[in-house]
C-alpha cells in the first residue's frame, strides 16, 4: 500500500461479496494542512487482496488496547514472508523455532487494520498489533468493542496489512485506538471497562477496600452520585484523565481498571438468579381499556424497583447493580423481567400483559412475544438495506471523465471501449478517478 489512498484497494477485500458496491469515507483522514478540506477514499469492489484474511471474533480481555490475536496458521500466511527475510523461506516453512522467534518480532513491528462491516463509521477501520493465538478465531480486545459494535454472536473481522513503511507508519498514527482519540477525544466515553468488568469495578466500590483497589488505578474511588462506581463517573475521569497526562496515559488506566473488573466479578460468584423477587411488583390489576393506565402504572412499578439499594440481595442485588451502574440493562427490561410489559398482539394492537419472565409466559403470550420480535427485527433489517442503498446513491461517482463514466455505468467495459475507439483519455483531476488508479486527491 502506498498510504491512505491505497486503502481503497484494500476495501476490495471486505466489499467484494456485494456487487459494485461503492463506499466512501470522508473526513476520516484530516488534511495536514491547517483549514484545508478533509480527504477521503473510496472503497470499489474488486478482488481478493494479498496479505489479508478474515474469521469470527471471540473477545480478549488480557489484550491490551493497542494488540488483536490472530490465530497462528492466519499469522504465518500473513507475516510468514517477513519472517522469511530474518529466518530463511526454508526455516519459515518448518516452522523452527528461529522462524517463530522471527514471526513475532515481524508482527509486534507491524499493526494490522481490522474491520467489521457495515463500514458506517470511522472506527469501523482500527489498526492494532497482532500477536499470535491458538485456535481458528480472532482474538479482539474487550475495550474496542464499543467502537466497532462487536458483540460476538458470529461477528467476523477482515484483516488488512499494510505492505509498506509509510502505510505502515500511517495506519498506527490515524487507526489505532490511540490515533481516533487523538482526533476525537469525545470516543473515550465508548472505551469504559464493558458489562461484567464495570460491574466488577462498581461491586468493588460497594466497599472500603475495593474502593482502595480502584483508586490505586485511577487516583480516585470513582463512586458517582449513586454511591457506587458508574459508566458516567468512569468515562468522566478517563475524560480527565486524557486531557491531564495524554491519550495513553488514559488507555493505560482503562485497560488496568478492565483486568480488576473482570476479577472481581468472576470472584465474587454474582450471576442472574432463577427466583427473582416477584413480590417486590406484585402484578398490577388494570383496565383491560385504559392504555396509559398500563404505561403509567408500569413506570411507577419500575421506579420502585429501580429504588431499591440492596445490592447484596443475591436473588436480585446483582441485575440493580448491573443496571444503576451502566454495565448492562435498561430499566425497561427490568421490569420486563419481573412485572409485565406492553406488547403488540399478532392483530399489532396494544396489550397489557402482567407476565414477566421471573413467573413464567403463558404460551399464547410467548406466542406473541415471538411474532413482535421477528416483527421488529424484520423492521430493523429493512432499515438497514434502505441506508445502506441511499448513502450507495449519494456517493456515487461524479463528472464526465473516463474513469468517473465507467464507474457509474453498470457495463464499464462499454465505456473503455468506446473512450478508446475516441482516443479520449482521463486528465485524472476528479476525486474518484485519482483514487481509483491509487493517486491522492489534488
Amino acid at each position: 500500500y502506498r498510504g491512505v489512498s491505497d486503502l481503497a484497494a484494500a476495501g476490495s477485500s471486505f466489499m467484494r461479496s456485494v456487487p459494485g458496491a461503492i463506499g466512501f469515507y470522508e473526513g476520516l483522514f484530516p488534511s495536514a494542512a491547517a483549514g484545508s478540506s478533509p480527504q477521503r477514499f473510496r472503497i470499489v469492489n474488486g478482488g481478493p487482496v494479498t496479505f489479508s484474511g478474515r474469521g469470527a471474533i471471540v473477545p480478549a480481555a488480557d489484550l491490551r488496547s493497542d494488540q488483536v490475536g490472530i490465530p497462528d496458521d492466519m499469522a504465518w500466511t500473513l507475516f510468514g514472508p517477513v519472517a522469511a527475510r530474518e529466518a530463511g523461506a526454508e526455516a519459515v516453512e518448518a516452522r523452527t523455532d528461529k522462524a517463530v522467534a522471527a514471526l513475532d518480532r515481524a508482527m509486534a513491528a507491524h499493526w494490522a487494520i481490522m474491520n467489521r462491516a457495515p463500514s458506517v463509521a470511522p472506527t469501523s477501520l482500527l489498526a492494532f498489533h497482532p500477536v499470535r493465538v491458538p485456535g481458528h478465531a480472532i482474538w479482539f480486545p474487550v475495550l474496542g468493542c464499543m467502537l466497532m459494535n462487536a458483540d460476538f454472536d458470529g461477528d467476523q473481522m477482515a484483516v488488512l496489512v499494510p505492505v509498506t513503511d509509510a502505510a505502515q507508519a500511517e495506519a498506527g498514527e490515524r487507526l489505532s485506538i490511540a490515533g481516533h482519540l487523538r482526533r476525537a477525544p469525545g470516543l473515550i466515553g465508548l472505551l469504559t471497562p464493558p458489562m461484567e468488568a464495570l460491574w466488577g469495578v462498581a461491586h468493588l466500590s460497594l466497599n472500603e477496600e475495593g474502593r482502595k483497589q480502584i483508586a490505586a488505578i485511577a487516583g480516585s474511588d470513582l463512586v458517582g452520585e449513586d454511591g457506587i462506581a458508574c459508566k458516567e463517573s468512569v468515562a468522566a475521569h478517563a475524560a480527565a484523565r486524557m486531557e491531564r497526562d495524554g491519550v495513553d496515559a488514559a488507555l493505560g488506566m482503562l485497560e488496568e481498571l478492565t483486568r480488576l473488573g473482570f476479577d472481581a466479578a468472576k470472584r465474587s460468584g454474582a450471576s442472574m438468579c432463577p427466583f427473582a423477587p416477584v413480590e417486590l411488583a406484585p402484578p398490577p390489576a388494570l383496565d383491560p381499556d385504559d392504555v396509559e393506565g398500563w404505561f403509567e402504572r408500569l413506570d411507577q412499578l419500575g421506579q420502585d424497583l429501580i429504588a431499591q439499594t440492596d445490592y447484596a440481595a443475591h436473588d436480585f442485588g446483582p441485575q440493580l447493580l448491573a443496571l444503576k451502574s451502566g454495565a448492562r440493562g435498561r430499566l425497561s427490561q427490568l421490569a420486563t423481567c419481573l412485572i409485565g410489559a406492553v406488547i403488540a398482539d399478532l392483530d399489532r394492537r396494544l396489550v397489557y400483559t402482567p407476565y414477566g419472565f421471573a413467573r413464567g409466559l403463558p404460551k399464547d403470550v410467548a406466542f406473541t412475544r415471538t411474532v413482535g420480535a421477528l416483527r421488529g427485527l424484520s423492521a430493523i433489517h429493512t432499515t438497514g438495506i434502505d441506508m445502506l442503498v441511499e448513502r450507495r446513491a449519494a456517493c456515487a461517482p461524479t463528472g464526465h471523465g473516463v474513469l468517473a463514466r465507467a464507474l457509474a455505468s453498470p457495463n464499464p467495459g462499454v465505456v473503455f471501449a468506446r473512450a478508446a475507439l475516441h482516443g479520449e483519455v482521463d486528465p485524472l483531476t476528479a476525486v474518484d478517478a485519482r483514487l481509483l488508479v491509487g493517486l491522492r486527491p489534488l
